[in-house]
């Protein structure tokens, strides 16, 4: 695998269309198909990719941590009175031409006890970003990868999937869709969900001991800008019962949470 990475963690550094690059980076990972036609004879330079504490440049708003020999750029963007957002900028020395793999996450503030659904309805919808998606075998909807997947196929930790705080594949059971036609999501067709969820099965329950919740794992092109709109709910008090009744007034909702990721503004021979 080492070498397989040595040979094909490529830099694009001459501008392709999207459908070239996915094409690209479906052969790298394997897929026996030709690019020929869809690439339209572009004119290809490549160079070997370099150490990623070499080419992780953060922001001052950001942090750099690295772990593993992986870097991680840290980007606390907004809070409102419930949550905060965080987005994770996560370079594994993928093969990918010209992708970025982000974790999207919402921190609870103020009187915020947990997550429960993400949820578009017709007056909020939720938007999700075009974003690379490995093979049906390897890749998920919601949930995670699970260990054993990913150590077996090490592509598909580039998959793109949604969950709330669940990492590692759901074996559980607690994490369910609804209303949701992710067929449709591709690496050049983005999502509108104006009728659909993702929640857990129980609303009570708590999954973080850090109040970090990952709600997303997106590999998204370096070509453009993206955007992530997501509505929210979860509770202010998780105790089941006040007196014999359920307290109804423990949810609290947010709407139109958005994430902005930018364009890698210099796609050059210096990577990332």
């Amino acid at each position: 695998m080492k070498l397989l990475y040595s040979l094909l963690n490529l830099i694009l550094v001459k501008a392709i269309n999207p459908d070239c690059i996915n094409c690209l980076n479906r052969q790298i990972l394997g897929a026996n198909i030709a690019c020929i036609d869809v690439c339209n004879n572009n004119n290809i330079n490549y160079i070997t990719d370099i150490d990623c504490t070499e080419y992780t440049k953060c922001d001052n708003s950001q942090r750099l941590i690295k772990k593993d020999n992986i870097c991680y750029c840290e980007d606390y963007i907004d809070c409102n009175e419930y949550l905060c957002t965080s987005i994770t900028e996560i370079n594994t020395e993928s093969p990918l031409i010209e992708y970025t793999t982000y974790e999207l996450s919402l921190l609870l503030n103020g009187d915020a006890k947990n997550i429960y659904v993400l949820f578009g309805d017709n007056i909020n919808s939720m938007y999700i970003p075009e974003a690379f998606q490995v093979n049906q075998l390897a890749g998920v909807n919601i949930g995670g990868i699970n260990d054993i997947i990913l150590k077996r196929i090490d592509d598909s930790k580039y998959d793109s999937w949604f969950t709330i705080q669940i990492t590692d594949g759901d074996i559980m059971g607690r994490l369910s869709t609804i209303g949701i036609d992710y067929s449709k999501w591709t690496a050049t067709e983005p999502l509108t969900i104006n009728n659909g969820a993702i929640f857990l099965e129980d609303p009570y329950l708590k999954l973080s001991d850090t109040d970090k919740y990952v709600i997303a794992h997106l590999t998204l092109s370096d070509y453009k800008s993206h955007k992530f709109v997501v509505n929210v709910q979860g509770k202010t008090d998780l105790t089941l019962f006040k007196g014999q009744q359920v307290n109804a007034n423990s949810n609290f909702q947010v709407y139109n949470i958005t994430f902005n990721i930018n364009k890698k503004n210099n796609i050059n021979m210096n990577g990332h």
